[in-house]
């Protein structure tokens, strides 16, 4: 304990632990999730844009 202390920092507690052990991989996976549930307006627009035509957003006729 007296090397962190040397450093500014201290030890986490249980709580911290658990709390930091998650990491992010659960945004990864939601940003995945809605990467693919959009993937063919995604795709529809990249092509347009490539191709210099315009590209409805607005579903509703």
């Amino acid at each position: 304990m007296k090397q962190l202390e040397n450093y500014g920092v201290q030890a986490l507690n249980t709580e911290e632990l658990k709390s930091t052990e998650g990491g992010f991989w659960q945004y990864v996976v939601a940003g995945a999730l809605y990467v693919m549930s959009e993937w063919d307006d995604i795709s529809a627009g990249f092509n347009d844009g490539i191709n210099g035509n315009d590209y409805d957003y607005n579903p509703c006729p």
